[in-house]
């Protein structure tokens, strides 16, 4: 099918079948922008320059921090999540024209109207119909590595092109580890969640390459310039094109 080829040239662009790293942008509708960090546009640039290839946002960002044709962009669409029980279908051939890639949020064991994912898998189907790149974005609330394994497979089975998935706090055991090692390797590319700032990033980057995620998508750590650097160097010491 003509959407596939443009899925997998989009693909292609960002990078596969080597490691993607992106830059999550998106955090401004749920948490605000904090007063200490740069604007999301000089992040953006700095991230580009440092080899990062793409970034998720919503729309009201999607002209100003594309520093680069070759730069990734995924809108953010609000997916299934427990306190919005109403989509609206956004997917139409005139979004196509301006997007490559969108991003979906999907809450998995949360308490929701199951119209909510029903809602969001059309707007999957309807995306990759279109040839766009879908990063599914799989959110779970414990610190379980079973329920991180659930959420991958949840999403992988949405159609995902790309799965996002946060790496619980605790320590697993080796069990869990081989559980979610083999269900990775079953799915489509999982691209590691930076998550807040104060997390250990090197201790994530590590569990993540260890269980076989082929990249980051990452946000928080690379807010502040003061540390941005350092942070995506130590990405990129993990999954590098190198």
């Amino acid at each position: 099918m003509v959407s596939d080829v443009g899925r997998q040239n989009r693909l292609a662009r960002l990078g596969l079948p080597g490691p993607i790293n992106l830059v999550a942008l998106d955090h401004g509708l749920s948490l605000g922008w904090s007063t200490e960090q740069d604007s999301p546009e000089t992040i953006a640039r700095d991230c580009w320059r440092m080899g990062i290839q793409g970034a998720i946002c919503h729309v009201g960002l999607l002209k100003t921090i594309r520093p680069d044709p070759n730069f990734g962009v995924f809108l953010q669409l609000h997916g299934s999540t427990p306190a919005d029980n109403s989509k609206v279908d956004l997917i139409s051939p005139k979004f196509a024209a301006r997007a490559d890639c969108i991003g979906v949020a999907v809450e998995y064991q949360a308490s929701a109207e199951s119209k909510n994912l029903r809602v969001t898998a059309r707007m999957i189907q309807a995306a990759r119909d279109l040839g766009l790149v879908v990063l599914v974005m799989a959110n779970f609330r414990s610190e379980e590595f079973a329920s991180a394994s659930r959420a991958l497979v949840g999403a992988a089975l949405l159609g995902a092109d790309l799965i996002k998935l946060r790496i619980p706090h605790v320590e697993p055991t080796a069990s869990e580890l081989r559980q979610l090692q083999r269900i990775i390797a079953n799915s489509p590319p999982t691209l590691v969640a930076g998550g807040d700032a104060g997390i250990d990033l090197a201790r994530t980057l590590a569990v993540a390459a260890d269980v076989g995620m082929r990249g980051t998508c990452i946000g928080r750590h690379y807010f502040e310039c003061d540390r941005r650097e350092e942070k995506v160097r130590l990405v990129r010491s993990m999954f590098g094109d190198g």
